[in-house]
């Protein structure tokens, strides 16, 4: 059994190690599609390393800020990956803060890739994060900005995954949790407008459970 986890531990290294030489990026310097592909098969094969997971993730990440790379993630078949990796390491705070930038990314660069989150469960995947990590303002800003690029109804396939009441808790989460950070504000803001809300209203209306159930009856 030691030999065996010693082999395992070794082929992980080796994995990392691998992955520390590909580029950030799509330029000559940064490869290209083969180095996605790459990617995504060795978050796959490691799929219980939080270390390997937290490393393809920033590596996606930092393609994601380019909008064609971010459609070819989308379409590589990376975006099922990326969430099996919140939900096999839900704990990892650091990974969790790289995926929601990270969906947030290749949410506003496609709609194809709007689809496939919702598909993949996003949103309650999303939710979890926000839940479980209330005290990370970092994760609750970034997690509201997923959240919010994910807002429009003509890119969700699948009602069934949206639960109205659970989103707008976790940005109204988001704000009481720090309530004086301007980023996060910000970002709460930002992310009830883009679901049709006045920002004031919901946070009012939060307080009071018969308000509240009203807000989440009634439309935007």
């Amino acid at each position: 059994e030691r030999k065996a986890k010693r082999a395992v531990r070794k082929e992980e290294k080796a994995a990392i190690a691998r992955l520390k030489t590909i580029g950030n990026s799509n330029d000559s310097n940064g490869g290209g599609g083969g180095d996605l592909i790459d990617i995504v098969a060795t978050m796959r094969q490691h799929a219980t390393s939080e270390e390997v997971q937290l490393l393809g993730a920033t590596k996606l990440y930092e393609r994601s800020k380019s909008k064609s790379a971010g459609k070819l993630i989308g379409r590589s078949g990376a975006i099922a990956t990326i969430l099996d990796s919140m939900k096999n390491h839900c704990k990892s705070a650091n990974l969790h803060l790289v995926c929601c930038k990270l969906i947030r990314n290749l949410a506003s660069c496609a709609d194809h890739n709007c689809l496939v989150l919702v598909k993949h469960s996003a949103f309650p995947l999303l939710c979890d994060t926000m839940e479980r990590h209330q005290e990370e303002i970092g994760i609750q800003s970034r997690g509201c900005a997923a959240l919010a690029s994910l807002a429009d109804e003509s890119k969700r396939a699948d009602e069934n995954l949206f639960d109205k009441a659970r989103v707008l808790g976790c940005i109204v989460g988001a704000v009481s949790a720090f309530p004086e950070q301007e980023e996060t504000l910000r970002a709460a803001y930002s992310a009830l407008k883009a679901y049709g809300y006045k920002p004031m209203k919901v946070l009012s209306a939060w307080q009071d459970p018969s308000a509240r159930r009203k807000l989440i009856a009634s439309s935007a």
